[in-house]
């Protein structure tokens, strides 16, 4: 029994020193691990340095509020990523910012396979590369893998725009879905009463609960809904890709891009390339040295950058600042009473903001 004791305790007490030397050794690990990652770990509060003949590094695979989160720690280290949401206005800013920041050449637009982001944000976000191509005169150069209709909207307002050798477009035009529960009520045996005036034949939200169809008059307002936003989206994408646009409405009611060459083939792409083809691109573009990593600044870190102002444009902010100014109060969430919280509009929070 003696023996058995003997063997217990120094089992456990090598566990315990093992343990105790393992949490040592992964203490140590991390602190190099922050060491390492020098500027790249910051609080948000703390300004980032952004060194010359650097590109914009724009990825919009995240989902975008209106207004951006900056509460938090900010990280881009390794595997370790910044859990704080750019906002709208964030990447706006950060556009115009780079439009007179010398030390951006230009924007490399990199792609993934959504945004996260509905069509109105998008459209801000397109108008913007497009004014900054204009009045910079600096390049922008759009990447993807896979283009949905969606961030190719985003895409086709660059310089160039470039896909994978075994990418894909997805360019078919738009459509709309609706459900019907009508026929899930009649098997339960519930009877629904859809209350509305005899004038209001489109207010069709209640339809869904009494019809098993579209109604002639919700089937009008859908189709130009649907028939505008696509007149719209082929209407930027010709003025952008040079493109007629019965072209592209035939491209796409035909299902004619099957692959990546047919997105060539069809002027909606520039050229079919792997990413380390596109970044010497960039660099020969943005006129910076092919023998040299490429220096990229992301959102999150472009948006924590100061950028000295020249004499020039202190001048004309001291003339304007007598100027009247117009406010913009930021509401995103449920409307509701009392105090804001996050996802919510407090009716005491915003009008407070308001006066």
């Amino acid at each position: 029994m003696g023996q058995f004791f003997k063997f217990m305790f120094a089992s456990m007490l090598g566990f315990i020193l093992g343990s105790v030397i393992i949490g040592l050794i992964f203490a140590v690990m991390l602190a190099g691990a922050i060491a390492a990652a020098g500027s790249h770990f910051s609080f948000e509060s703390k300004p980032t340095h952004v060194k010359d003949n650097t590109v914009l590094h724009i990825e919009l695979d995240q989902e975008i509020l209106d207004r951006g989160e900056k509460n938090g720690i900010d990280l881009d280290f390794g595997p370790f990523k910044s859990a704080t949401k750019l906002g709208l206005n964030d990447i706006l800013a950060d556009i115009e910012k780079a439009k007179t920041d010398d030390r951006i050449k230009g924007i490399f637009l990199d792609l993934g396979f959504s945004v996260g982001a509905r069509s109105a944000t998008m459209k801000e976000i397109r108008d913007k590369i497009i004014e900054f191509r204009k009045e910079s005169g600096k390049p922008v150069i759009a990447y993807g893998e896979v283009y949905t209709q969606g961030t190719y909207y985003i895409a086709s307002a660059a310089d160039q725009v470039y896909l994978v050798p075994e990418g894909e477009l997805d360019f078919r035009g738009l459509r709309a879905e609706m459900m019907f529960y009508k026929g899930l009520f009649d098997k339960l045996g519930i009877e629904v009463q859809f209350i509305r005036g005899s004038n209001n034949q489109f207010k069709s939200f209640g339809e869904a609960f009494i019809y098993d169809h579209m109604s002639d008059a919700n089937r009008k307002q859908m189709t130009e809904l649907v028939g505008g936003l696509w007149d719209g989206y082929l209407t930027a994408i010709s003025d952008t890709r040079k493109v007629d646009k019965a072209r592209l409405n035939t491209i796409a009611d035909s299902l004619l891009i099957r692959n990546a060459p047919d997105a060539m083939t069809y002027g909606l792409v520039d050229g079919v390339k792997y990413r380390d083809e596109v970044l010497a691109i960039v660099k020969e573009k943005m006129g910076l040295p092919a023998d040299k990593d490429l220096e990229l600044a992301s959102l999150s870190k472009y948006t924590r950058s100061h950028v000295n102002k020249k004499k020039e444009d202190k001048k004309e902010e001291k003339s304007e600042f007598k100027k009247e100014k117009i406010a913009v109060v930021y509401a995103q969430g449920d409307i509701m009473s009392g105090e804001s919280d996050d996802g919510n509009i407090g009716s005491t929070t915003v009008s407070e903001a308001i006066r």
